[in-house]
């Protein structure tokens, strides 16, 4: 006999002893690599761009570069992942539309 399994997205669970991540104190943050991921999607890089300006204000950027895939429905290679994940501190990929 098949079990099935019954979801109930109305059930309020308890969690408790949730706190934010620890922050340095401002002004002590090393200047942050950001790397953009464009899709190639119409608008994706425009969005990305207005992203940018917007984290700037926000944070201390030392860089900010962009890398282009080829086509949306083209997935990054493990190498070029590996890569941007070891040179940046943060890293958003965008879409368009």
């Amino acid at each position: 006999m098949t079990a099935i399994t019954v979801v109930r997205p109305d059930h309020v669970s308890e969690v408790t002893g949730l706190a934010r991540a620890p922050r340095p104190a401002r002004g002590t943050v090393e200047p942050l690599h950001l790397t953009l991921i464009e899709n190639g999607k119409p608008n994706a890089a425009k969005l990305l761009g207005e992203v940018a300006d917007e984290l700037r204000s926000r944070l201390p950027l030392a860089t900010v570069d962009v890398h282009s895939k080829p086509a949306a429905g083209k997935p990054i290679d493990a190498d070029v992942a590996d890569m941007l994940a070891a040179r940046s501190h943060l890293v958003i990929s965008g879409v368009g539309d």
